[in-house]
């Protein structure tokens, strides 16, 4: 037999799941009509008396309405009371916990707010709901979802909303004291939930069996057998949303109309102060390369060395860097993820190492699998175990990243690697054009032709050489924007591709060749529904400084603004999408997020 369970929705990470069951009692379920409660969560209900959690109910109208035949509505409330005290004792409540507030059915809309009675007492949702918080003291309130059809749920939805900030308040203290704000849960009856719930409650055949009796005991509502037949279809489930209430922060505001913070429908959010610190990052950074690691490099053509990472620690670090080494001639330098590095003999390899937070499983495991060969460590932030397995070890940010989406620490681990590429090859590293390069893509609006052929994107087709720009790009697009991102290397982008372009596509070519551009416009610009985005070159959508090989950081910067301005267009949250970790495969004991 099936367990009664509660779980998280298996598309989102939450967080906070276990306060719905392991959060102090009483708890109190608020219910506009007698049988809202057992509709919207019966089975929550007694799942929760079975672990001795005490539960109290409101009962905000009093039904006088729910009559079938004008003949029947004297006794409906009389009625409807006795059903409420059997359904609930089905249930395993204690019915004299029931608080009967008697509002009438069909007129709460009317009831809300407060007003004073003419003998100086005072009456309202509100005021009622405050005063049996205060009393009841509870850890978890439920409520309707305000999206239901009835307008006495959305009434009493908005009303146990304020009634929990009022009763967490140092306001009408002849109601009780404050109490600490309660966890605050959704339940729905009629209509589906404004967006996606965080809860699924499931019960065994058992409990579920006594839910539909429990509805059953409400028989002067004929159209009860209608509402036991659907709960029997829907089977054993209910589902929860949590509620969470945000007050207004004038300062947030008041990023929205800084230029530096915002421009051209994007908001100031992890994400983009993330982007924004690269700008801070080049203007702080040494102009003395790493020695260990230029060393290695050096001595690369006798000793050969493997880079080695997962994701973006990889697609720009040490692309680029093995860019600049095949440029300027610099031999025995490699890259490979974790897992095919495992299928070498390294016998007379070094490896350099790198990871964002220092916990990339495939990394880790592969300088578990190999301890005698020489390793050099390079991670994002301090902590986790791959520092403590390199000879040296270096971290390059002072503070973790606000966003899911690594920015400041693959612009960092890309700087260290391609600077000591140029030291052991006796190039400059003109740090002061590349901050410059990053500040003017930081600090413009995004060009107008640029935003408007990113709007509405489905999908993105990255194009670019082997530096690895387009290559990070295509993975910021799936956690920045949440679409699809596609890297085609090389000229893939005149080979083929064409075919499957279709209307929703965009396709941004970074830096193509000027011998390239005649056939972009003819077979993909004219000849199919994508959008295309010339980045980088002087006559493009989004033209940029010329910085020659050290044009990679800028050509990226205005890639995460595109998709941040993407981001808003959707409506979403760059800094936090729904399933992407920070981490991607963290060792296993270790959390994946931050």
């Amino acid at each position: 037999m099936e367990t009664a369970a509660i779980t998280r929705s298996p598309q989102r990470a939450y967080g906070r799941i276990s306060e719905a069951i392991t959060a102090p009692g009483p708890w109190l379920v608020v219910a506009p009509h007698e049988d809202d409660l057992v509709l919207g969560v019966g089975l929550t209900v007694q799942r929760a008396r079975e672990a001795g959690i005490a539960i109290e109910v409101v009962v905000v109208s009093d039904g006088r309405f729910g009559y079938t035949r004008e003949a029947d509505a004297a006794g409906i409330v009389a009625k409807r009371r006795t059903e409420m005290e059997v359904s609930c004792r089905i249930l395993g409540l204690d019915p004299t916990r029931i608080h009967w507030l008697g509002f009438p059915d069909g007129d709460l809309p009317g009831q809300q707010g407060v007003r004073r009675r003419a003998d100086g007492t005072c009456t309202g949702i509100a005021w009622e709901l405050t005063r049996v918080l205060r009393q009841v003291r509870p850890g978890v309130v439920f409520g309707p979802t305000p999206t239901d059809l009835h307008p006495d749920h959305r009434a009493v939805a908005s009303e146990l909303d304020i009634a929990c900030f009022h009763a967490s308040g140092e306001i009408w203290l002849d109601l009780g004291k404050p109490i600490t704000l309660p966890v605050r849960w959704d339940y729905a009856v009629y209509c589906p939930f404004a967006g996606e719930p965080e809860v699924q409650v499931r019960g065994d055949g058992a409990l579920f069996q006594r839910k539909l009796e429990a509805i059953a005991a409400f028989a002067s509502q004929t159209q009860i057998t209608a509402l036991v037949a659907a709960q029997r279809a829907g089977g054993p489930v209910e589902h929860l949303k949590l509620v969470t209430w945000k007050g207004y922060d004038v300062s947030e505001t008041a990023k929205l109309f800084s230029f530096t913070a915002c421009s051209t429908n994007e908001s100031d959010n992890g994400y983009a102060r993330d982007c924004r610190r690269t700008e801070q990052l080049a203007a702080a950074w040494s102009a003395t390369a790493w020695a260990p690691l230029v060393a290695w490099i050096s001595a690369a053509r006798t000793t050969p060395v493997l880079f080695v990472a997962e994701g973006s620690s990889g697609l720009i670090p040490c692309s680029w860097a093995l860019n600049l080494a095949r440029r300027w001639h610099v031999p025995g330098l490699h890259f490979l993820g974790g897992r095919e590095a495992q299928t070498l003999d390294l016998k007379g390899w070094r490896v350099v190492a790198l990871s964002n937070s220092g916990r990339t499983r495939e990394v880790i495991e592969l300088l578990h699998a190999n301890p005698t060969v020489p390793a050099l460590a390079i991670t994002g932030v301090a902590g986790g175990p791959l520092g403590a397995l390199g000879q040296a070890h270096r971290v390059l940010l002072d503070e973790p990243e606000e966003a899911v989406a690594a920015t400041v620490s693959v612009v960092a681990q890309a700087l260290i690697m391609a600077q000591a590429v140029a030291a052991a090859a006796g190039q400059p590293c003109p740090l002061a054009d590349i901050r410059q390069s990053l500040a003017q893509v930081l600090q413009s609006p995004v060009p107008a032709a640029a935003a408007a052929a990113i709007a509405g994107a489905k999908r993105i087709w990255w194009a670019g050489d082997s530096t690895g720009v387009a290559a990070e790009l295509a993975l910021k697009t799936v956690e920045v924007a949440g679409i699809v991102g596609i890297h085609l290397p090389g000229t893939l982008l005149l080979h083929g591709v064409e075919e499957v372009f279709a209307e929703g596509d965009v396709v941004v070519a970074i830096d193509p060749p000027a011998i390239d551009r005649p056939a972009i416009d003819k077979l993909i610009r004219q000849a199919t529904p994508a959008k295309v985005i010339i980045l980088g070159t002087a006559d493009g959508e989004w033209p940029l400084t010329d910085l020659g090989v050290w044009g990679a950081p800028a050509r990226l910067a205005a890639g995460w603004r595109l998709l941040g301005h993407l981001a808003a267009l959707r409506g979403r949250d760059p800094a936090k999408p729904q399933r992407a970790r920070k981490v991607g495969n963290p060792m296993p004991g270790m959390s994946a997020a931050g």
